[in-house]
């Protein structure tokens, strides 16, 4: 026997309600509740017990609640932002448990598919799944029988995309994995996407068919995926040269053993995105491009010279993330040297100091 979810916010508002004992509910975290767990009674309360247990959550005191005996209106502690918000440790060993029972193929596909994100491209995941040594005769089985168990399902309208049915079981599939793992998944899938460059003849000023990848925050379970044609914000969706860069950017930040041709990419992705960004665009945004482009810069020095090799975009992330990583960098006709800083005292000999 199968049961429904809480099919309107209302009552995931009267639940919460009555599991915090207050006499409202600010309304942000109820949506954040609802689309984080589908419904699911469990899950809202699981997620609502973490917030509280974590601090997140503050009480304003109203005149009803003096009456009542319950708390006041509850709202978000100050600077708390609900999409870092991680899967509590009692649904992830749920979902964990469920994904053990899985046969081999369906484990792997279940894995990579998570590595793309909440919502994937078929062909993406079938190569990749070559790659990793799936075996092209199981892909089909395995996709099918996944979707029957209510794991992935197809999107609304393209055949080409595939999902997870909740944002919760991209993440538990994720945590699976070490990082380095799933660094050297991302790195196969960049691969994938330059082929797909290659093959389109494409260049970055080039207006080619936009291919769905996760956002900024892909990894976070509390992103409801998007669908093409339920929605037409297409902000969701890159073309597949920043596809390239966003996997590369995901690879370099996992791990510390990756070419430097991937923090090339990376850097010249977060140049771009941070280039691209709109003047109301929320701060934690900024500042989450700059501290990625910080640690990659830290642990791949040499590929620095990429940023001023490159345009103004290039040059204006450098100018940023320079004071904070501390190296050197000595310009040359044909080519930009990077080492790290060894006594300059001010930024122009820092910038031309000789080898």
């Amino acid at each position: 026997m199968s049961l429904g979810g809480l099919e309107e916010k209302k009552y995931v508002d009267a639940l919460l309600c009555q599991r915090l004992r207050c006499v409202n509910i600010d309304p942000s975290i109820v949506e954040f509740v609802n689309k984080y767990s589908k419904g699911n009674p469990f899950v809202c309360v699981e997620v609502v017990r973490t917030l509280s247990d974590r601090g997140m959550l503050e009480y304003k005191e109203t005149l009803s609640s003096s009456t009542t005996g319950r708390l006041g209106t509850c709202i978000l502690a100050k600077g708390v932002i609900l999409r870092n918000l991680k899967l509590p440790t009692s649904i992830r060993s749920l979902l964990t448990m469920r994904l053990d029972h899985l046969p081999a193929s369906e484990l792997l596909v279940s894995k990579l598919a998570s590595v793309l994100g909440v919502q994937f491209d078929r062909e993406a995941l079938f190569h990749i799944f070559e790659v990793e040594g799936g075996g092209a005769y199981r892909f089909g089985s395995a996709l099918l029988s996944l979707e029957k168990k209510g794991i992935i399902c197809e999107t609304t309208g393209v055949y080409s995309m595939l999902q997870f049915t909740s944002p919760m079981l991209q993440e538990a599939c994720l945590r699976t994995m070490s990082l380095e793992l799933r660094a050297s998944i991302h790195l196969n899938i960049a691969a994938y996407y330059e082929k797909v460059l290659l093959e389109m003849e494409y260049s970055p000023g080039d207006k080619v068919t936009e291919i769905p990848v996760p956002g900024e925050n892909d990894s976070n379970p509390l992103q409801s995926p998007r669908r093409r044609g339920g929605s037409k914000d297409l902000s969701y969706y890159r073309s597949p040269f920043e596809q390239v860069g966003w996997h590369c950017t995901k690879a370099v930040l996992n791990s510390e053993t990756c070419p430097v041709e991937a923090a090339e990419n990376a850097l010249q992705y977060l140049a771009s995105r941070m280039n691209n960004l709109k003047e109301d665009c929320p701060e934690p945004v900024r500042k989450k491009f700059i501290s990625d482009a910080v640690s990659i810069g830290r642990r791949y020095e040499s590929a620095l010279s990429i940023l001023l090799q490159d345009d103004f975009q290039g040059k204006a992330l450098w100018n940023i993330i320079h004071p904070k990583i501390q190296v050197n960098v000595c310009i040359y006709p044909e080519m930009a040297i990077c080492f790290s800083l060894g006594g300059a005292k001010n930024y122009e000999e820092r910038w031309y100091m000789p080898l």
